[in-house]
């Protein structure tokens, strides 16, 4: 049709070329898509879960615990995480709504201000070369436990290449190994809250049921 007019639009997740028909319907091909969904639904949801598991709930649970107690750290993690929902909440409307490959920076930019995007961006940035070694020095600590045969800088070594390596297969390979590390680290804390629930009850080689035995003001 020769006779048609052209013309590319863009609706913020791919580009069209329309073709606009004498009668005035538009024919829409898509051009070229930015975001591609390549990973599972099974695979985004235990990503989830196990992306809410971390160091500071598997180890800093004890030092809070000690230190504020059981309200407190009932209370703390209860405030944190309606803080945490809400923020979720609010991020997969927007996702929903506006999908694009920017994340929060670019949600921030587009729905409050350029300055506000370009310093959450660099805050997110600041945040994972915080968390990244604050993790690995976690994972090292967990190894102390067992065996100090190997030297720290060399597990860190292993570390660091196996998660660069995983971040160089791509999409479909980084989902399916986050799926199975998620799956264990969930099964792990169900494994670690039935242990503590059975060795309170009494049981465990003392047959001694401990129940509320510790439950005082923190010092």
């Amino acid at each position: 049709m020769a006779d048609n007019e052209k013309k590319k639009v863009s609706n913020g997740s791919f580009e069209s070329v329309v073709d606009v028909k004498p009668e005035g319907e538009p024919h829409v091909e898509e051009v070229e898509e930015t975001l591609h969904r390549a990973l599972k639904a099974r695979q985004i949801s235990m990503i989830a879960l196990g992306g809410a598991v971390g160091t500071g709930l598997i180890i800093g649970s004890g030092t809070a615990l000690r230190q504020g107690g059981p309200a407190g750290i009932l209370i703390g993690y209860s405030f944190v995480g309606l803080i945490c929902y809400c923020a979720m909440i609010s991020l997969g409307e927007m996702s929903a709504y506006l999908p694009h490959k920017r994340g929060f920076a670019g949600y921030t930019t587009r729905f409050w201000h350029p300055a506000a995007g370009f310093a959450l961006g660099w805050n997110y940035l600041m945040k994972y070369l915080i968390v990244t070694p604050n993790n690995l020095n976690a994972a090292i600590l967990v190894i102390n436990y067992w065996t100090k045969s190997v030297p720290n800088p060399v597990w860190m070594i292993i570390f660091i290449t196996f998660i660069f390596l995983i971040n160089l297969l791509g999409v479909r390979v980084f989902g399916e190994l986050e799926f199975w590390f998620s799956s264990i680290k969930v099964i792990a804390l169900i494994a670690l809250i039935l242990f503590g629930i059975i060795v309170d009850l009494g049981g465990n080689p003392a047959h001694d049921r401990i129940g509320f035995r510790y439950w005082q003001p923190p010092e």
